[in-house]
């Protein structure tokens, strides 16, 4: 059965199926526009009818830079987000019961472990079995050490994204921001 294209809808017609006027033969199209009918555009083509008889495989345009660069900016804030998620969790209202701890525990470790101990301190000793003065220093420890974290994952986004927004419109966004990517990845409690 003879294939025909039709370049109006940029579709495949078979004869005594579809309508065939305004179509071209498979067997009259140049060699390299006949591959349409067997496979893909290669990978930064498309298929493209630009002279009314048949395809032809074209670059793609690139998107705008600024979807580019927004696109690759994301990324970064997303490894951003995924790298910080692998030092706490993800509870919702957590965060702000981690704070709230962390500064009593500061508080009650600069009053020299003096006067009432803050609740979070002091349900933190009853919860694990040490004592108020310990669960103070376990909390301030684990808190610097997410502040830390908090430090370096700001550092890294932050220099990241700065490198793509002053690349040049015809840079690769997604090569400049792929270093700050992995650098976020490798962080790792």
């Amino acid at each position: 059965m003879e294939r025909y294209y039709n370049f109006k809808t940029e579709t495949e017609c078979l004869d005594g199926i579809h309508d065939i006027e305004s179509t071209t033969k498979k067997s009259d199209m140049p060699p390299e526009s006949k591959e349409w009918f067997d496979r893909l555009a290669r990978p930064g083509y498309e298929w493209v009818c630009n002279n009314g008889l048949w395809p032809e495989e074209v670059p793609i345009d690139p998107a705008p830079a600024a979807d580019r660069r927004q696109a690759a900016t994301a990324a970064i804030d997303t490894a951003a987000g995924q790298a910080r998620a692998r030092f706490a969790t993800d509870t919702p209202f957590i965060e702000p019961e981690y704070e709230l701890s962390y500064s009593d525990a500061v508080a009650f470790i600069a009053s020299g472990y003096t006067g009432q101990c803050p609740d979070t301190v002091q349900s933190h000793a009853e919860a694990f079995s040490v004592t108020n003065q310990q669960a103070a220093d376990e909390i301030k420890r684990m808190g610097d050490q997410w502040n830390n974290v908090l430090r370096a994952v700001r550092k890294i986004r932050l220099t990241g994204k700065q490198a793509v927004e002053t690349a040049a419109d015809d840079a690769d966004f997604n090569a400049v921001a792929q270093p700050f990517i992995d650098q976020l990845e490798a962080l790792k409690p």
